[in-house]
């Protein structure tokens, strides 16, 4: 996949918000990414298991 600098950048805050409990909405909305790209950093985020 490509290079995605912002999603990367806002990933520390995405990851803290969803375990504050935030809804993937709010956070989309919040830092003004869509809810597909709040998605995949917490996909990206989660540790590989196997």
């Amino acid at each position: 996949m490509g290079h995605r600098p912002k999603s990367d950048k806002l990933a520390p805050r995405v990851v803290q918000a969803v375990a504050e409990g935030r809804s993937y909405r709010w956070i989309a909305r919040d830092l003004g990414i869509s809810k597909n790209t709040v998605l995949d950093i917490v996909k990206r985020s989660r540790p590989e298991t196997l």
